[in-house]
């Protein structure tokens, strides 16, 4: 009898390779929600699901199982802002996909509130209407419409001079452009 070597086979299990998934970037206005969509891949095959990772700095996110999301930015905000989704293949394989918006600003119309004034008949008022502008753009005012029972006037810096009517008494009201 001749001697021979013998070697034995064994399997080797295989091992979960864990999934791909792409980083993004999508581009919004301020003020505006965006949408998006994640894919991952994985070369064992696996089904995958999808959930956020981290928040946005200055926004919010929802993420669904198939890898649908949806940021919104938070009220005037504009610049970069990002978050993460996890992409996991439910065997311990897991990746993470890391979404940049940049929200793009936008020209916020300014506020002004609201004056009241009283006056005694036939004597004139004055007074200033003070705007803001989130933006921090400059402001210039102008008078809108006239009063229906006197004269205004109102200058580039916002103040007014109302002169009601001679004799006249009850209310009036004009608008001023900011």
């Amino acid at each position: 009898m001749g001697g021979g070597a013998w070697t034995p086979l064994a399997a080797m299990p295989k091992m979960n390779d864990a999934p791909t998934a792409a980083n993004d970037h999508k581009t919004t206005a301020e003020d505006t929600p965006v949408t998006g969509k994640v894919t991952g891949s994985d070369v064992d095959g696996d089904s995958l699901s999808y959930s956020k990772g981290s928040d946005p700095s200055n926004g919010t996110v929802t993420v669904d199982a198939n890898g649908n999301y949806t940021y919104t930015p938070n009220k005037d905000y504009n610049g970069s802002d990002s978050f993460t989704v996890i992409v996991d293949d439910g065997k311990g394989g897991k990746t993470t996909s890391t979404i940049t918006i940049d929200v793009t600003p936008v020209n916020d119309a300014p506020t002004a509130a609201n004056d009241h004034k009283t006056t005694a008949e036939d004597t004139p008022v004055t007074g200033k209407v003070t705007g803001s502008d989130v933006d921090g753009d400059s402001l210039t005012y102008s008078k809108g419409s006239d009063p229906s029972n006197g004269t205004v006037t109102v200058d580039a810096n916002g103040n007014y001079s109302y002169t009601p009517n001679p004799n006249y008494n009850g209310s009036d009201s004009f608008t001023v452009i900011v």
